[in-house]
């Protein structure tokens, strides 16, 4: 049964396995297999349209943080997308649903360019797959970021550790160091971080050892990877967020921060990401089973 209202979008496809889909800034605000919540959203968050929604998997484009033009991260999260098609069932029983944004009246006081922007997100049985086609429709190239905001909800980030930024260069925005090399395989999230790893790997493994969960990610074309944890210090002054929910989110981000995009005319530019649950009795060689 199609439950796709005015402002939400909900792909289910069965067996506890469901994605709801917000239209205002094509914002994912729920993804849940075996009926567990894998995506974090604050308790604090309003869904009134006016403030880009806290959490979930939010889309930043075309800047991103503070941009002297317009709202920080982009107005992508604050614009209401118009469903192109769907939601439907392929024949693999997979749901889709695709969306599109064009420019709009927010956008044209602060960013005067034509573009189409195609966003495909499509449920699987344990996965998430997220396809992202932008086109430069203007008679002048422009330049932009984007990335894929993941907050992912963990029992207790302090449990937790990422792999696959092995040998990439970062920068460490708490303690302003920049490039340095990551020499370890795993990093532990067990206190404050802000990291932008440039031109990473294209699979990372996020290891959550209470839950007994691993969370696995390709991306392609999504060259730098950005791990955010909050702290329980900085936690307690977070307008955003409730004091106690500091431990509770993982946020990760993939995509073209580090560079800007210089898109021409007449031009597209593609990325997908692809997220997949395992427990840990299936931890096995996932590059090769994943595909």
């Amino acid at each position: 049964m199609d439950l796709t209202t005015l402002n939400q979008i909900y792909l289910d496809r069965g067996d506890n396995v469901q994605c709801t889909i917000s239209r205002f800034g094509a914002n994912i605000t729920s993804w849940t297999v075996w009926g567990v919540e894998q995506l974090f959203v604050s308790r604090k968050t309003t869904y009134n349209n006016l403030k880009p929604i806290k959490g979930g998997i939010m889309l930043i484009f075309p800047h991103y943080k503070y941009w002297s033009l317009g709202p920080s991260n982009g107005f992508a999260s604050m614009m209401v997308w118009k469903i192109d098609k769907g939601p439907f069932k392929l024949p693999t029983g997979d749901i889709q649903v695709i969306l599109v944004l064009e420019q709009g009246q927010i956008a044209n006081n602060i960013w005067n360019y034509q573009y189409h922007i195609q966003y495909t997100v499509t449920l699987l049985e344990k996965e998430l797959h997220l396809d992202w086609t932008i086109k430069n429709l203007s008679k002048y190239s422009f330049h932009f970021n984007f990335l894929f905001s993941n907050h992912v909800r963990v029992p207790d980030i302090r449990n937790c550790k990422l792999q696959g930024v092995k040998d990439s260069k970062y920068i460490d925005e708490i303690n302003d160091l920049y490039l340095l090399e990551q020499k370890d395989d795993e990093i532990l999230l067990d206190c404050e971080l802000n990291k932008i790893f440039v031109s990473t790997t294209e699979n990372i493994i996020i290891t959550d050892i209470m839950a007994e969960r691993n969370l696995y990610v390709h991306k392609v074309n999504l060259p730098d990877t950005i791990v955010q944890t909050i702290g329980e210090e900085k936690g307690k002054s977070m307008e955003d967020f409730c004091p106690n929910e500091w431990n509770k989110m993982l946020i990760l981000e993939f995509g073209h921060k580090y560079q800007q995009i210089n898109l021409l005319p007449n031009c597209s530019l593609e990325s997908h990401l692809k997220l997949k649950v395992k427990s840990d009795k299936e931890v096995d060689n996932y590059v090769i089973r994943f595909y």
